[in-house]
C-alpha cells in the first residue's frame, strides 16, 4: 500500500489520490478522496481495498477493456465543465445568479482551460490582468473581446474600481473552493482582496449637516431621499435597512434588528433603534427604500458627494450625536458597537428605550418635516 495516499485530518484518516491518467477520461473528477476511519488499523485496511480497486481498473484498461470506474463510487461518465457545474449546482437568487454568470464568463477566459495544472503563479497573473480591465459599463469598450482588452492600455479612470475587482475575486475564490471540494483541483489558493486607501478614508469622513441636507434635497427620486434620510437618522448600515422591521417597544416605535435568524455583521449589531421624531410612517419609508437596489443607492450617493460615501452618513450619525452631548455608551448601543469597557458590556444588557429615543431625537435636520 502507498502511504502517500493517506493523511489524517482532525481525528480521521483520509484517502486522497489523483486519478491515473489512463482513467481520467471516464470521470469528471481529477482526484479521488474518501474519509476512512478514526481507527488506524481499520483505515489501513480500507486503503488497501481502494488500492486494489485502482489496480484492477488499471489492469482492465491495459487489457483493452472498459474499466468500471463506478467501483470507486464516483461518476461513470464525463461530467460537465467545472464552471457549468459551479453555476448549476450552487443555489442563488436570480440576481445573484446573473452576477456570478457574468463574472465567470470573464474569469473563464483568464483561467487556464485545464484547472488541474493551476498554480499560484498562474492565478496571480490572471488576477493582475483582471485589475487592468475596464469597467463593464463604459460603452466604448463593449465592442472589444476580452482577449483584445487585455493588450490595451486602459486609462486609470476607466479601470475597474477596487470594489468591482473584489466582486470578481470573491466569485473566483468561491469557484476555486467549490473545485477543491469536488476534487477538480488539488489545493486551495490564496486570493487576497485589494484595499482602496481613498475609499477607506472617504468612508471615515463624517458629513456636515449642510452637506447632508444638500444630499437629501438633491436626490433624484423620493426613494433615494428616503434612503439618505433614514441612514442619517438611524446610523444603520445599508444592509441593515433591508433586514430590519418596525416594532412597538414600551410605547416607542423602533427599527427592530433583534431577530437572531437574520445575519448581521456582529453579535452587537442586534439592537433596537427608536424612530426619529421626524419619521411619521417608518413602514412606508422602508418600503420606498427597498424598491431600490442597494448598489444603486450607494452609487448615486457617491456621484453626488465630492468627498465621502454612503457609509459617511453612519459616521455623521455618531459624530452629531456626540456633539449633542449624547453619552458614548448610548451611541455605541444605537450603532451596534461593542461597549467600551468590560463592566458596560458584561453587566448592562440594554438601556431603557426612552433614553435611546431621547438620544435619537437630538438629531436635527432643517425643515426635516419635508424630508420623510
Amino acid at each position: 500500500m502507498n502511504l502517500m495516499h493517506i493523511h489524517i485530518r482532525g481525528t480521521t484518516y483520509h484517502y486522497r489520490r489523483r486519478i491515473p491518467l489512463e482513467l481520467q477520461q471516464y470521470t469528471h473528477t481529477l482526484y479521488f478522496a474518501k474519509a476512512l476511519s478514526k481507527n488506524k488499523d481499520m483505515a489501513m485496511m480500507l486503503a488497501r481495498n481502494i488500492d486494489s480497486i485502482f489496480d484492477e481498473l488499471l489492469m482492465t484498461k491495459r487489457m483493452g477493456k472498459e474499466p468500471d470506474i463506478g467501483k470507486l463510487g464516483i461518476d461513470q461518465e464525463k461530467s460537465v465543465s467545472e464552471i457549468k457545474s459551479y453555476l448549476t449546482v450552487t443555489e442563488r437568487s436570480d440576481d445573484a445568479q446573473k452576477t456570478v454568470t457574468m463574472h465567470m464568463e470573464l474569469l473563464s477566459i483568464l483561467l487556464p482551460e485545464d484547472l488541474s495544472g493551476l498554480t499560484q503563479e498562474t492565478l496571480d497573473k490572471s488576477i493582475t490582468i483582471l485589475k487592468k480591465l475596464p469597467k463593464r459599463n463604459i460603452q466604448k469598450y463593449k465592442r472589444f473581446p476580452i482577449k483584445e482588452l487585455i493588450n490595451m492600455d486602459i486609462p486609470k479612470k476607466d479601470k475597474l474600481a477596487p470594489r468591482g475587482v473584489n466582486a470578481y475575486l470573491k466569485t473566483l475564490k468561491s469557484f476555486l473552493n467549490f473545485c477543491y471540494k469536488r476534487n477538480y483541483i488539488e489545493k486551495q489558493f490564496d486570493i487576497p482582496l485589494i484595499k482602496s486607501e481613498i475609499a477607506s478614508r472617504a468612508e471615515r469622513t463624517a458629513l456636515n449637516i449642510n452637506t447632508i441636507i444638500k444630499l437629501i434635497n438633491g436626490a433624484k427620486t423620493s426613494e433615494l431621499k428616503s434612503a439618505y434620510t433614514l441612514l442619517y437618522l438611524t446610523g444603520m448600515r445599508l444592509s441593515e435597512v433591508f433586514k430590519c422591521k418596525v416594532s412597538m417597544i414600551d410605547g416607542v416605535k423602533c427599527f427592530d434588528l433583534t431577530d437572531t435568524t437574520i445575519k448581521l455583521k456582529t453579535k452587537n449589531s442586534y439592537r433596537l433603534i427608536p424612530v426619529h421624531r421626524s419619521i411619521t410612517e417608518p413602514e412606508d419609508l422602508l418600503t420606498n427604500i427597498r424598491s431600490l437596489h442597494p448598489e444603486y443607492i450607494a452609487k448615486q450617493c457617491s456621484k453626488t458627494l465630492k468627498s465621502g460615501t454612503l457609509y459617511s452618513l453612519r459616521h455623521s450619525f455618531a459624530t452629531d450625536l456626540a456633539s449633542c452631548g449624547v453619552a458614548p455608551h448610548l451611541i455605541s448601543e444605537l450603532m451596534g458597537h461593542k461597549q467600551e469597557t468590560m463592566t458596560l458590556s458584561r453587566y448592562i444588557k440594554g438601556f431603557p428605550i426612552e433614553k435611546l429615543k431621547q438620544a435619537i431625537d437630538t438629531l436635527t435636520i432643517k425643515d426635516y418635516d419635508n424630508l420623510t
